[in-house]
């Protein structure tokens, strides 16, 4: 009896320990869009890594993503944890406020810090940015999702306390933006505070998101600011009630869902045709969406370039896309999220700087769009302002000087006039591009370095002229590069 117990027992833990892995081998794999997550990489296996524990932990996290049977399992962990204890399996990614709502803990954690830029400063850069895009002759226009806590507090329930402190940063962020707003500015953040003040629901229960209703109230403001009158509430669809599963409840590894509404746009004589493409590997998809039109029909946007994350997924299509013959919508993730040309991993890729600028160049129409929580590192760097300047150049005010030499004097009126001056230097590509901005009280008087350029690329330099001096004499010192590889030495002005 004992022997055909222990053996009873050898089986049970053989099929445990080996059953996944012979499974594993057979071919058989988990569902991999059930958390919602990227799944971990196949890992980088080599001779001269057996020492390294590294490819260990690479292999273990490939293996447990892709284990047979595992998706079954945590469902059944997350169903216990959330119908029966009222808890989270993954606190850090997904907490539980009123009435089962669910919230992505990030959006106010990750604000909760006193290292966040000035909200004036946020909100000078989302000007500068707009400016260029403007002053370059395109028609723009400039949102911040607000986030799902702010619009909805009354769902957060227990997590209100843990959400005060990013709330008053973004509460703050928000007066700043209707103080002074930026160029093309639109406030959905305002839109949306009034629906949920009148009852309305805009996010949804189990997502991170505005719901369709929210999207469609947005859309209507982006629509009014590049193509006055063209919205109408006529064109608004409203389909009948659906189960969908947020992205909230995937990630808990829960298999609920909600009953959402659908609203779309239909325009008479409009058809809306899809395509993506990737930038490059390991980067997000890039959703262009094109117009068929039937004679009569017409568009008031010709060629419009969307710059924004999840949020405008749910509206690009929906909502944005019948109003511009041609709609490209690019991921913030692709440029990365403090605005370098990035893909996740932070390595950068030059096919979707190509693709942004070539994009850009043919757009008659720019949105910016980015949600609340992200903003504070998207814009708080200047990068992307100047790689858009530096190619839009052309399109602005500029003044071209010639170079010679490795110290280039700059003229006495730089930091007159209209608009601010920004110099753009541009070479041929070779080398890493260097440069320096100097001043001195007058003629054999010594040179003191007052300012260095920011490259957005190794062959690109801006410098911000804003403060130089009226004064003296001022020039840039190029290093890293020799005369003959300089394409450009430019003042431009915004």
């Amino acid at each position: 009896m004992r022997r055909t117990t222990a053996f009873a027992y050898s089986i049970v833990a053989a099929l445990v320990f080996l059953g996944p892995l012979l499974l594993f081998l057979a071919g058989m794999r988990s569902d991999p869009k059930f958390e919602n997550r990227r799944l971990a990489p196949a890992p980088d296996l080599e001779i001269t890594r057996l020492l390294d524990t590294a490819m260990y932990q690479e292999a273990t996290a490939f293996f447990v993503d892709r284990v047979p049977l595992r998706d079954l399992g945590v469902r059944v962990d997350a169903w216990i944890d959330f119908h029966v204890l009222g808890d989270t399996p993954n606190p850090k990614d997904v907490a539980i406020g009123k009435d089962g709502w669910l919230f992505n803990p990030v959006t106010y954690t990750a604000t909760c810090t006193d290292d966040l830029p000035d909200p004036e400063l946020i909100v000078a850069n989302a000007d500068l940015l707009m400016s260029v895009l403007a002053e370059s002759g395109r028609d723009v226009a400039f949102t911040i999702s607000p986030q799902k806590r702010t619009i909805h507090p009354e769902y957060l329930g227990g997590l209100k306390e843990q959400a005060a402190c990013a709330e008053e940063h973004s509460t703050a962020l928000h007066d700043a933006l209707l103080a002074d707003p930026p160029t093309g500015y639109v406030d959905t953040w305002g839109i949306l505070l009034q629906a949920s003040a009148e009852g309305e629901i805009v996010y949804f229960r189990d997502d991170g998101h505005w719901n369709f209703v929210g999207a469609a109230r947005s859309a209507a403001a982006i629509v009014e600011q590049l193509w006055p009158g063209a919205w109408s509430e006529e064109d608004v669809v409203v389909g009948e009630d659906s189960e969908r599963a947020g992205n909230l409840a995937l990630q808990m590894g829960l298999t609920s869902t909600e009953t959402i509404t659908p609203v779309w746009v239909e325009r008479e004589g409009v058809t809306v045709l899809a395509s993506k493409t990737q930038a490059a590997k390991q980067t997000p998809a890039v959703r262009i969406y094109r117009l068929e039109l039937a004679q009569g029909a017409t568009a008031p946007g010709v060629s419009t370039l969307a710059l924004g994350d999840s949020f405008m997924g749910f509206t690009a299509e929906e909502h944005l896309a019948p109003y511009t013959e041609s709609l490209v919508w690019i991921n913030w993730r692709t440029i990365g999220r403090s605005g370098s040309l990035s893909n996740p991993a932070g390595r950068p890729v030059p096919e979707a700087e190509e693709l942004l600028l070539d994009t850009l160049a043919g757009a008659d129409s720019v949105i910016v769009q980015t949600v609340e929580w992200e903003v504070w590192q998207r814009l708080s760097s200047m990068r992307l302002t100047y790689l858009l300047l530096a190619s839009l150049s052309e399109d602005l005010p500029h003044q071209d000087i010639a170079a010679r030499g490795t110290v280039v004097g700059l003229p006495a009126d730089v930091s007159l006039g209209s608009g601010r001056p920004f110099l753009v230097v541009r070479t041929d590509g070779e080398g890493t591009l260097n440069v320096r901005l100097l001043h001195r009280d007058g003629p054999g008087a010594e040179w003191t370095e007052i300012g260095r350029g920011e490259s957005p690329r190794s062959d690109l330099a801006v410098v911000d002229l804003r403060d130089l001096p009226t004064t003296g004499e001022s020039a840039i010192r190029i290093r890293g590069v020799d005369s003959s590889q300089i394409e450009i030495i430019r003042i431009v002005r915004v």
